[in-house]
Parts: C-alpha cells; structure tokens; sequence
C-alpha cells in the first residue's frame, strides 16, 4: 500500500485551496500540526472569539484556554491522548462548554480527528455550536469536511464489509493500490492482493469483528515490484444504533521509517560495539524528574548490570576520596560552566577500583535552569595504570644513575636523561638533533663503531667500552650497551643506549693491576730474595771455612814463607767472594723496612760495586761520594733499591751505546725537613733524554717506554713512592740528545750512624783460661773455630749438633764462659740456644755467628749483650768481637 505521505506543506496548500469555502462554513475548523495551530476558519475563530492572528500557533493548553475551567482538563486530555497514540484508531466526539461571553452559544459539539505517523502528527477539530446541529443542510455539509477530510488526510483508509468487500477508500488507499478507485470498489480481499495475502488480510478482519480493540499488524507487501513496509489497523466500524456495518482498515507507509530503524539499529550496534570497544558508556539524567538513563556498556563499567539506572545509585558507587570534589565538580557544571569534564574514580560491587573519565554537556530550559545532563563515561583504568607506570619508568630513566640515550634510526638523539647532561656536560637542547659522535674522543679506533653499527642494524644488542670526551674536553670511559627498538611492524624504529661512567672503575682497576704487578713483582724479587739468601748463606759458611784455615796456614807459616803471598792472594780472592755474597745478602733484604740512623754513602758504595760488576764495558761509571755525611733515617734495603732501580733505568738508557754515568753527593739546602738540610743523590747519564710529554708521566706505576718484555713500569714508580715515605723527594731533569738527571733529596737524621760493631777492646783484658762452647751445624766451621781457640789456650766444647748443645747447656758440671753459636741451623735454632743459655746464666757472654740477620731479630739480641759476627768472618775479627764482651777486670 505504497507511494509517499503528504507533508505539512502539502496539507497547508491544500487547506489554503479551500479556505474561502471554510471560512463560510458553519462549523468551526481547526488544524493541529506538531502540536500547534497551523491553520483555522472564520466559523472557529468566532466561536472562540478570538482575532485572526490570535489563534495562529497556539499549543493545546493555550487552546484550552478557550474552554470552561471544568471542561479544559478533559478537552487537554482527549487531544494529548490522540496526540501520543502511535495512529489513529477512532473520531473522539465531546460537548463542551466555551469560557468567552462573546460566543454565540454557551456549548459546542467538539469532534477530533487525527493523523499520525513518525515524520508528522496532524489533528483536526470540528467546532459545531449547538444549535447548529438541528440545521437544514449541517449533516450534508459535515459530510463534505468529512469526505475532504478523509481525502487529504496521510493514511490510506479502506472500509470493508463483513465479508471482505471494499466499499470506500480514500486518496492515500488508491495511491497506495496503485490504481483507481473504480479498479478496486465492490472487491474483495482475494481479488485485491491475491489468493494467499488476501486470506491472510480477510482471517485480520474477522478477528477484527470479534475484537472490541483494533488489531494491529506490521507487514512488507511487495507493491509494483517494490517492497514496502506498512503499519496496518483492523477496526470494526458501528453505526448509530451500536450495529456492526463493517471494517475500517487504516494503512500508513512505515518504509522509511523501517529503514531509519534498520539503519539506527545497525549505527546503534556499530556504536555499541565501538563504545565496548573503547570502553565508553553513555547517560542521560533528567535534573527536573531525576529520570537517568545509562547505557549497557556503562552499566558494564558501573558493574551494576541489573541495578536500577538513579542518580543516587550512581553517586554511592563513587570513591569516598573523591565523591566531595565530584559533586562540586557536577554542581558547577550545572549551575555555572554547562560542561562538565572529570576523572575520578569509582568502587564497583566486587569491590574493584577503576577510574573514569567524565565528559558532559548540560542543557537549560526557558528560565535558564538545567533541565538534562548528557554525558559518556569513560573506563581509563588502563591508560591510568599505564600512565602511572610510563610516569614510574620515566622517572626511574630520569633519575637513573646511568646514561640513557634515544636516537632514531638514523642517529639523530631525540632523548636524553639527566644522569647523560651531568656526565657529558651537554644540556638536553645542546644534545637533541646531535649524532653521538659528538662524545668522540679520538682514542678508539673506527673498527669499534664499524662493528657497533653492523651489529645493532641486524636487530643485536651490542656492549662495550668507548673512551669519549666531555664537553669540557675531559677524557671518560663508560660502559655501554646498545640495543635496536623494534616496532609491530618488525622495522627498527630507534636505537636505545644505556651508558655507565666507569672511569673510577677503570682508575681502581688500573690501580688494582698496578698493586697486582707490583704484588708479583715483590713476590718475585722475595722469591729471588729468599733463594739469594740461601746461597748467601752457604756461600758464607763456605768462605767461613776458607778464611779460617786460610788464616790457620799464614799463621803458621809466617810471611816469611814464599808460600804466605800465594795464600794471600788465595785470601784475597776469598775477600771478593765475600764483598759480593754481602750485596747479594743486600739485595735479598727486600722485607726489611726497620729503619734507623744510617749512613747512606756506604750503602751507595757496597751498591755500586754490584752496579759495576754487572754494567757493560761500553758504559763507564764515575762517582763522588763524599765519606762524611750525616746520616738518614731509613734502611739500608731502601737506600740500596732506590740506587740500584735509577742506576739501571740510566744504563738501560744508554743501551748499546758507548755512555757514562755519573753519581754524586753532597749536602743541600731543604725545604722539606726543618734543619733546611738534605743529602742530594744526583744519578745522571748521557742517554738519549726524556720527551717533555712522557717526562710527566715517569713516576706513574706501569709506565714505560720499554717495548713489551723489557719493563715493568715499576722501577720510577717505587721510587718515588720510597722517597714520599722517608720524607724526601725525587726530582727529574732532561734534554733530548743531551741526557737526564735524576735528584733525590734525603732529609738529615739528627743523631749519628750505629755500627753494628763497637770499637775494639784490649785483647789483654781478655781471660786467658777461658771454657767456649762452640756450635754450628757446618762441621768445617765447628772444627776451624775449635782449633784457633785450643790454639790460644783456651778450654773448648764443639759441636755441630744444635740439640747436643742443648744438653750441653743443661749439664749442671759444665760450666762455659763463652757461647759463640750460628744463627740458622736444621735442628734448633741460635736464638733458641741464646734462650735457653741466657735462662740458666744470664750474664753468660754470647757471640752470634751469622751472613744475615734480620734487624727485629738482631736489635733485641743485641740490647741484650749479645755481640754479632757476621760471616765470614776472620781470626782477627773473631778475635775482636771476643774482645766486645763484658769481661771481668784483673
């Protein structure tokens, strides 16, 4: 039942067609279109005693205005019930009584008329005074109205018989049909839509005769090959006399709107997916009737799926610490700004805390109070959570204690962190658009960022170590890792450096390498100390024997024998032997760090003869030593490490070349020592010199200009450091092609040099009927001793037993009036034996034999009495050392 609805416009033009013939007409017309007058007659506006123009636009309550107070209430309620009905069902006929004196009669006969449908809501009023209704001609006229009523009305309207036959229809019903009236008056159901709907339409209409109620039916008819959609009404039709005469079938064209439905259903589903999607829910919230409407997706927010939509309900599930400011925030939205934009947070039924982002615009009615609030709620939840933990990450990045830097992937930084500006001295501004070459320093090779840029353009994280430049120009090293940022789309997209300053590290492990090597150094020279000591040691008791028998020979054959100038160049040679065992026993004195008053000069001496023995023939050494000077507190190991370390620096030097090397001392002004004096060493060569940018660096440990293998770096390093120790200095000068000079400056000692042996005492003091326990564990030595001392008259007791002298000791009827005892032995120990000796007779004189003695052992030994003699020792010396001790006078 198609074709399209007449619009307003339409209906107006066709009025206005009429409207000279209405305006005669004796009953009143008036035209409701959208809840207003669009049009009326000249009969209506004097019925109700208005003006032309008064009518015009006038609402339902204002109409009703024109009508007795008792009688208003009833006439709103019969226009606003056509008014909501979704089509017309039925003419509503009234009397009611007119408030204005001026009409021409106290009561009309009100009949009501609608039209409605989704784009349009058309009402008609016929005003019959009541008078009228008796006049010749009313009933013909009204039919008229009626039949242009039914004519221009948007509704196709068909009456039917009982049994099917159509007997009238209007305009819109043949437009619909498509044809004309004579093609369909006088047929039936069947012959109208066919065999099949006909039926199905001729079943409604019987029904429609049993039903008090009209019988509604929505259908798709298919009309001129088009399918169309209509809104159908089955309603018995009685006459005056309450008889059925048949059925009015009201058809109104719903196509459009089936489409507008379809197509909102679909954008209504395409939004509520999109609103799921992006978690978004919508409300409405009437403020007058407290009326809300919530969304399912906000209900699924809200998590209160089955509540009740209330605006009460809605604040109690909002977080007690922000439900004050949100009702502020809603208050001044409604009352001042009209938009309302919030986040808060709400606490579902589960107890879930989510957080919600509100936006809202509030709409005012006619006096300017806010009438609705529509607004979308959104769940950021996650976006909080991801906010909160970007804004942890990023302060962690910020406040990281390493470098972060983010480039493109071409380079460019485009982020940098604080820790980053404060290591390099670049501000963030300086830093960004800038390639991290900036950093370079120059030091590294190309090779390293060749293989950094071919190992991160392959997806791969790359470490290591870069030594780059402040913006200072201070050098640093730093740690760095750098790894690629790869997209969803699997391209890499940046390139992210994390960097850690390790110069501290790298100045600790230098240091660390430094103590290591001289670590090893020193256990390498203890290692080459303690085997120097043992051969010392037998080397000594070897020449021991030598200088004893040597000495036994001469004294008996006396220098008038030719052979007495053979055995003294044999003595002689034995001499050598034992200057050099006692540099050796020097040098294996690398522990020993006891210092006292010394005199250094013969230290410098004793050291340099073993500086000549081992110094190449080409390199001649010329020295001045002065044989008076005061002497310095320190070791004699110290002293005799410092001059040998800047001797062989200055022959290494030289090398190959034909050189000399010059020492001297002499006394010097000090400032560092408080008597301003000082014994300057000068050790100086005619080698090649030191560049002036390595001249800087020669104290530093581990620094050498040695090809690899051929130096430590530690010899300068360890002088410097033994010098700071004992107060002094050490200073350097020299010239290329010309030389270098090394001065050391020791700081005088007040008191004078110790000697290990006092002078000498009359050898007549001495008692002649002396009784000597002697013992050592070299037999030769034992045996030599015995026999010079037999020689001299004296009483002896040998052994090279150390327990057999123990026992010896602890024989009550043996009584000794000189122990001389060796120092390192297998079985006991000399010290052991001095023990032992002293406990039974302390004041029993006691001569200790050794080639090296340790100060911390001989000190105390020697506060004790107890005299030493050093091997290898002569007659004459053992002789004098008896002479030491503390005999009795006369």
């Amino acid at each position: 039942m198609g074709s399209s609805d007449l619009d307003d416009s339409t209906i107006q033009s066709r009025l206005e067609a009429y409207s000279n013939s209405l305006d005669d007409s004796p009953i009143g017309i008036i035209l409701f279109s959208q809840g207003e007058i669009q049009y009326h007659n000249e009969r209506a506006r004097k019925l109700l005693a208005m003006g032309r123009d008064e009518l015009i636009g006038k609402r339902v309550n204002e109409l009703a205005l024109c009508f007795a107070i008792k009688d208003r209430k009833r006439f709103i309620d019969e226009l606003e019930g056509l008014q909501s009905a979704e089509h017309t069902r039925k003419i509503v006929e009234d009397t009611l009584r007119l408030a204005s004196s001026n009409a021409l009669g106290n009561r009309v006969k009100v009949t009501l008329s609608a039209n409605l449908d989704d784009t349009s809501s058309q009402i008609v009023l016929h005003l019959i005074e009541g008078q009228s209704l008796k006049t010749p001609g009313t009933q013909s006229l009204l039919r008229d109205n009626y039949r242009y009523l039914f004519n221009s009305i948007s509704l196709g309207i068909g009456y039917f018989s009982q049994e099917g036959v159509l007997l009238d229809f209007n305009v819109k019903a043949a437009e619909n049909l498509g044809g004309k009236p004579k093609d369909f008056i006088g047929k039936s159901m069947q012959e109208l839509f066919g065999e099949t709907h006909g039926q199905v339409y001729l079943d409604r209409l019987k029904a429609a005769l049993q039903s008090d109620e009209p019988i509604e039916y929505e259908d798709e008819v298919l009309l001129v090959d088009q399918p169309r959609w209509f809104h159908t009404s089955y309603d018995k039709v009685t006459d005056e006399l309450g008889e059925i005469v048949g059925v009015q079938v009201s058809s109104r064209d719903i196509t459009e709107l089936k489409k507008s439905e379809r197509a909102f259903r679909q954008s209504e589903s395409v939004l509520e997916k999109a609103h799921a999607i992006s978690n978004i829910g919508s409300y409405s919230w009437d403020v007058k009737t407290n009326q809300t409407v919530w969304s399912k997706q906000l209900r699924r927010i809200l998590g209160v799926e089955d509540d009740e939509a209330s605006y009460e309900r809605f604040i109690s599930l909002i977080h007690p610490d922000d439900l004050e400011r949100t009702l502020e925030k809603g208050t001044q939205a409604r009352e001042k700004d009209g938009i309302l934009e919030l986040e808060y947070r709400i606490v579902r039924p589960d107890g879930r805390i989510r957080h919600i982002r509100d936006t809202a615009d509030v709409s005012y009615g006619a006096e300017g109070k806010p009438e609705v609030m529509v607004g979308v709620s959104r769940d950021v939840t996650e976006q909080k959570q991801l906010a909160d933990h970007l804004e942890t990450l990023s302060a962690a990045v910020e406040q990281s204690q390493v470098s972060v830097v983010i480039t493109d992937p071409k380079g460019s930084i485009e982020y940098v962190n604080k820790k980053f500006t404060d290591v390099t001295g670049y501000t963030m501004q300086e830093a960004l658009g800038e390639n991290p070459s900036i950093l370079k320093s120059g030091d590294q090779s190309e090779e390293v960022y060749t293989e950094l840029w071919s190992t991160i353009a392959q997806g791969k994280s790359w470490n290591g170590e870069f030594k780059n430049r402040k913006k200072n120009g201070e050098a640093y090293w730093e740690s760095a890792i750098i790894s690629p940022v790869v997209n969803s789309s699997g391209s890499i997209s940046h390139y992210i450096a994390l960097k850690e300053d390790i110069t501290s590290l790298k100045e600790t492990e230098a240091e660390r390498q430094s103590l290591e090597k001289q670590l090893l150094q020193a256990q390498k020279l203890e290692s080459i100390g303690t085997l120097t000591s043992g051969i010392a040691h037998d080397f000594n008791n070897i020449l021991q024997s030598m200088f004893l028998y040597l000495g036994i020979v001469q004294s008996e054959i006396g220098r008038e024998n030719p052979l007495f100038d053979s055995f003294q160049r044999v003595m002689n040679s034995a001499e050598r032997a034992r200057e050099l065992v006692s540099q050796l026993s020097l040098f294996s004195r690398q522990s020993e760090h006891t210092r006292s008053p010394l005199a250094i000069g013969p230290i410098i001496n004793e050291t340099l003869k073993m500086i000549r023995a081992t110094t190449p023939a080409t390199i001649s050494i010329h020295s001045s030593i002065p044989a008076e000077l005061p002497p310095v507190l320190c070791s004699a190991s110290e002293v005799h490490q410092v001059f040998l370390n800047l001797c062989n620096n200055a022959v290494q030097a030289i090398g190959d070349s034909h050189g000399e090397l010059h020492i001297s001392m002499g006394m010097e002004n000090c400032a560092s020592n408080e008597d301003n004096q000082c014994i300057h060493l000068a050790v100086k060569d005619n080698g090649p010199g030191i560049e002036s940018r390595v001249l800087e660096k020669v104290f530093d440990p581990f620094f050498t200009t040695k090809a690899p293998g051929k130096g430590t770096g530690l010899g300068l390093s360890v002088v410097h450091g033994i010098m700071k120790s004992l107060g002094g200095r050490i200073e350097v000068r020299s010239e290329m092609d010309v030389g270098s000079v090394f001065d050391l400056f020791f700081p005088v000692h007040a008191a004078g040099p110790q000697a290990d042996v006092e002078a000498g005492k009359s050898i007549d003091e001495i008692p002649s009927d002396l009784k000597v326990l002697v013992v050592d564990d070299e037999r030769t030595i034992v045996n030599s001793v015995r026999d010079i001392l037999k020689g001299r008259g004296y009483a002896v007791s040998a052994t090279h037993s150390s327990r057999e002298a123990l026992e010896l000791l602890g024989d009550r009827d043996k009584h000794y009036d000189l122990l001389l005892t060796d120092l390192y032995m297998q079985d006991v120990s000399g010290k052991a034996i001095i023990d032992r000796a002293q406990k039974a007779r302390p004041e029993l004189p006691i001569i200790l034999m050794s080639g090296i003695i340790e100060n911390e052992v001989l000190e105390p030994l020697k506060s004790e009495g107890v005299v030493f003699l050093k091997k290898p020792w002569t007659i004459g010396q053992l002789i004098d050392a008896i002479a030491q001790l503390n005999w009795p006078r006369g």
